[in-house]
């Protein structure tokens, strides 16, 4: 099956997806790209438009971190979250 969206999941916190996306579109693109007894279903009124930027960890020089952002701004950029 082929996907509309790159969905990415985040250990076991929830999912995203960079850009602000439709909430039943990201939630149905959820559901179908993560079965199973394990994963509780996505919900529309759940998912959150957000912004995030990207935070060097100067434990290694090639990882990052996610981190919110107030806003639109320099090095931020929308996605679209569900916590789980």
């Amino acid at each position: 099956m082929e996907y509309k969206l790159e969905v990415e999941g985040m250990d076991d916190l929830g999912y995203f997806s960079k850009g602000h996306h439709d909430k039943q579109v990201f939630a149905d693109e959820v559901n179908g790209q993560y079965q199973g007894p394990w994963c509780q279903q996505a919900d529309p009124d759940d998912v959150r438009h957000v912004w995030w930027r990207n935070k060097p960890l100067h434990s290694n020089r090639f990882d990052v971190e996610y981190v919110q952002a107030d806003g639109p701004g320099r090095g931020a950029f929308p996605v679209t979250v569900i916590y789980i």
